[in-house]
């Protein structure tokens, strides 16, 4: 039942925010894996599906894609180290994490062009996408200031995958003609949402580790 009606590709863009809103706490509660905020997942999703749509085939946008988010990873390191002991104002912070990391991301494009003959900022798309890379600098910083090194590689684990997937489903052609022509399966998203606010019940990640500890156990009872 079509209830929204305009461009399938932009009005499904949309639509697919019911599932990605779902997506992500589906993925932190029920199976366990850990990632920053939903703010920050999303964008990175979003900008890996603009590279990819820059590109005929997807996959060598993604790649430029991660080019770019390693680009983005180093450069919070080096910003870690940094400011790790530096006494500075909130905003001013924000200002040489923005600052740095537009100049990082820019450098490493002209590198890119030299290299690939591929400027990412000759296209709305890969030029948009370069701009919402940007956009979680400040998160990605601050947690590595105020998380383990463990957890800051879990959070990164989970949030890479998670942006992945979304950029996957936004890039399924058949999937999103499917969601424009049957906008009513949104009713399913909003319940099971509502499902997962909910849920108490072990996730699939702690499950699975203490299954492994409850055999490794009965291994060393048998020894």
């Amino acid at each position: 039942m079509v209830i929204i009606q305009g461009r399938p590709e932009l009005v499904s863009l949309l639509l697919n925010i019911f599932l990605i809103a779902t997506l992500i706490p589906f993925i932190r509660y029920v199976i366990g894996i850990k990632h920053w905020r939903n703010y920050s997942t999303i964008t990175l999703g979003l900008s890996a599906f603009l590279f990819a749509s820059t590109f005929k085939k997807g996959l060598v946008g993604i790649t430029v894609w991660l080019y770019f988010f390693i680009i983005m990873l180093l450069f919070a390191t080096l910003t870690y180290a940094f400011l790790k002991d530096k006494d500075l104002h909130y905003y001013a912070r924000l200002g040489i994490i923005y600052s740095i990391g537009t100049a990082a991301l820019l450098v490493s494009a002209i590198l890119l062009t030299k290299v690939t003959q591929f400027n990412p900022l000759k296209y709305n798309f890969s030029t948009l996408g370069l701009l919402l890379l940007l956009l979680p600098l400040d998160d990605l910083t601050l947690l590595r200031l105020r998380k383990s090194s463990i957890e800051y590689i879990r959070r990164l684990f989970g949030t890479s995958l998670t942006s992945l997937i979304i950029a996957a489903i936004l890039l399924y052609d058949r999937w999103n003609m499917y969601l424009y022509l049957h906008q009513e399966i949104l009713l399913i998203f909003v319940i099971s949402l509502a499902i997962i606010s909910q849920w108490r019940l072990i996730n699939l990640s702690d499950f699975l580790r203490f299954k492994s500890i409850a055999k490794s156990n009965m291994d060393n009872k048998d020894v």
